[in-house]
C-alpha cells in the first residue's frame, strides 16, 4: 500500500496510465486507477478514524526536488487528496520553489500565482537566532578556532545543517590542540605556526571542501590564496591575529621608520609559505614574524583537516 501511495503522490504511474489508454481495454485500466485512488482515500480515512479528527502531513525540502517531481506531487495532492480533515504543511524556500516551477513550465510562467492555487496560508518563519544556535553546538567560544569558524560560516552563507556538519568536523580535527596548546608544545616559532594552521587554515580547508570543491582544489594546490584573504582580511584580524606575522620593521598602519604593508600582502605571504614555496638546501624554512613554516607545513595542515592526525578526537 505504501508503494501505491508514493506512486499516486509522485505521479510515477502517469506514463503507465497513458500506455494503458492505448491498450485493448483502456476502460478496465482506468477503473483500476480509480480503484487505487479510492483505496488511497480509504487508507487516510482509516488513519483519521484511528488517530483523531485531523491528519497533518509534513513535506520538507520540496524546493530541492526535480522540477517534474515537484509539479506532479503538488498536482496529485490537489486533485486526489482534497480532504478537509487533512492538512499539508510544506517547509520550503518559496523563492527556490518558484525557480523550480519555472524550470518546468518556462521562465515566463507566473510561478507565484501558480503556487497560490495550492497554499491556503503562508507563514514566514523568523530568522534563526545564531547566537543561541552557536551556544547549542558550542561554537560561541573566543578561541580563534571558533572565531574563524564563525567567519567562514558568514562568508560562505552556510545553512544550519551545513553549519552543524562543518563545525563537527572542525572540532574533531582541531579542537583539542587549539584549546590546550601547552600540552602540544606551541611556544616556539614552529609551534606558533602549527597553532595558526590548526586554528585558521584547517577550518578554511574543511569549509571550502564543503561549499566549493573547485576552489578547494585551487587553494590546496597553491593556485589561489583568495579564500584565505576573504576570511582573514578584516580589521579585527589585522589588529590581533595577523600582528604576530609582522617583522619588527613592518606595520599595518603608517608609522615612522616602519615599512607599511597591507594585511592582504601578509596573508598571501603566509599562504605562499604553506602551499607554494619550494624548500630545499639552505632554504628549508620560512620565518614570518613569530611563526616558522617549512616543507612539511602543507602536509601537516592537510592531514589535520582530514581528521586523521594525532590531534583528531572523535569523542568531543
Amino acid at each position: 500500500m505504501g508503494g501505491a501511495v508514493l506512486d499516486v503522490f509522485s505521479g510515477k504511474n502517469l506514463k503507465g496510465i497513458i500506455e494503458n489508454l492505448k491498450s485493448d481495454n483502456p476502460l478496465s485500466k482506468f477503473k483500476e486507477q480509480k480503484a487505487l485512488e479510492e483505496k488511497l482515500k480509504d487508507f487516510f480515512s482509516e488513519a483519521l478514524n484511528e488517530r483523531g479528527n485531523r491528519l497533518v502531513v509534513f513535506i520538507d525540502e520540496l524546493d530541492r526536488c526535480k522540477p517534474s517531481f515537484t509539479v506532479r506531487l503538488l498536482e496529485q495532492i490537489k486533485h486526489y487528496m482534497h480532504d478537509e480533515r487533512i492538512t499539508y504543511v510544506l517547509s520550503i524556500n518559496t523563492e527556490e520553489l518558484q525557480h523550480t516551477i519555472k524550470n518546468y513550465y518556462g521562465d515566463s510562467f507566473d510561478a507565484c500565482r501558480y503556487l497560490d492555487r495550492f497554499f491556503y496560508l503562508r507563514i514566514n518563519l523568523p530568522p534563526v537566532d545564531k547566537k543561541k544556535f552557536y551556544m547549542n553546538i558550542e561554537l560561541n567560544g573566543r578561541y580563534y578556532l571558533e572565531i574563524i569558524s564563525r567567519r567562514i560560516i558568514d562568508v560562505y552563507n552556510m545553512q544550519l545543517r551545513e553549519i552543524t556538519r562543518f563545525y563537527r568536523q572542525v572540532r574533531t580535527a582541531a579542537y583539542v590542540p587549539t584549546h590546550d596548546d601547552e600540552k602540544w608544545n606551541c611556544i616556539f616559532p614552529d609551534g606558533e605556526a602549527r597553532q595558526f594552521m590548526l586554528s585558521c587554515i584547517v577550518p578554511i580547508i574543511i569549509g571550502l571542501k564543503m561549499v566549493d570543491i573547485s576552489m578547494y582544489e585551487q587553494f590546496i594546490s597553491g593556485k589561489s590564496g583568495k579564500p584565505m584573504v576573504d576570511i582573514l582580511n578584516t580589521k579585527e584580524f589585522s589588529t590581533g591575529l595577523l600582528c604576530r606575522f609582522l617583522k619588527e620593521d613592518e606595520s599595518f598602519s603608517q608609522i615612522e621608520k616602519k615599512k607599511l604593508i597591507t594585511p592582504e600582502e601578509k596573508i598571501l605571504e603566509i599562504y605562499n609559505a604553506i602551499f607554494v614555496n619550494k624548500y630545499s638546501g639552505n632554504d628549508y624554512q620560512k620565518t614570518i614574524g613569530k611563526c616558522e613554516f617549512d616543507a612539511d607545513s602543507r602536509k601537516f595542515v592537510l592531514v589535520a583537516a582530514s581528521m586523521l592526525s594525532q590531534y583528531a578526537n572523535y569523542e568531543i
